[in-house]
């Protein structure tokens, strides 16, 4: 008898008999350890973020961290409003473009570049409204328990800044009127920070 007759005549265990044929997982399917190492980069980034920013709000943490919000690139977050009044006219001009950066520059945003580059792509590709929403709610919390004066300075340099960008690309020479899109962005900031009185 030939080895390989000997081969055939093995008995093999019943369920290796019962596997039937054998179902390859696509190589796109995540296997439990990505999901675990995705879980536990998650849950160090909300650490990291809750100690950045002092926010116990785990579900708020979670939204931030959905976005894509990490503590370098948290920053920029505050300047979401100068990225809407950008693209109040459907496009950003040159000119408005350039006052965003100036306003970056004023908020001493472009130090960090990994928040100067997030606000860059939200000047490149239209913000969705959640991003608006969530400038919003993430505002709101920080403000609370913050003197009166300190948020009449933050809001009136945020209302700077975006009337700066709306006027840019207006009017004669860049000289001219706010129009009724960038008035509702203007209003929205009141807004969020009259809220409080």
């Amino acid at each position: 008898m030939s080895k390989t007759d000997e081969t055939h005549d093995i008995a093999l265990p019943d369920q290796v008999q019962s596997w039937g044929p054998v179902e390859f997982i696509p190589l796109d399917r995540q296997n439990p350890q990505k999901i675990l190492d995705s879980f536990f980069e998650r849950e160090k980034t909300m650490q990291s973020l809750a100690k950045y920013t002092e926010i116990d709000d785990e579900i708020l943490l979670s939204r931030l961290i959905d976005a894509g919000f990490d503590p370098t690139t948290l920053p920029a977050l505050r300047l979401v409003p100068l990225a809407f009044m950008a693209w109040a006219s459907d496009s950003v001009t040159e000119a408005e473009g350039q006052a965003a950066v100036w306003s970056m520059f004023e908020s001493q945003l472009l130090q960090n570049r990994a928040a100067a580059s997030r606000m860059q792509t939200w000047l490149d590709l239209r913000p969705e409204q959640d991003l608006w929403d969530l400038w919003v709610e993430y505002t709101r919390y920080t403000l609370d328990g913050v003197p009166a004066s300190v948020r009449e300075r933050m809001c009136s340099d945020l209302l700077h800044q975006a009337t700066a960008i709306a006027m840019s690309s207006g009017g004669f020479l860049g000289v001219g009127s706010v129009c009724r899109a960038e008035r509702v962005i203007l209003d929205g900031i009141r807004r969020v920070f009259d809220s409080y009185e």
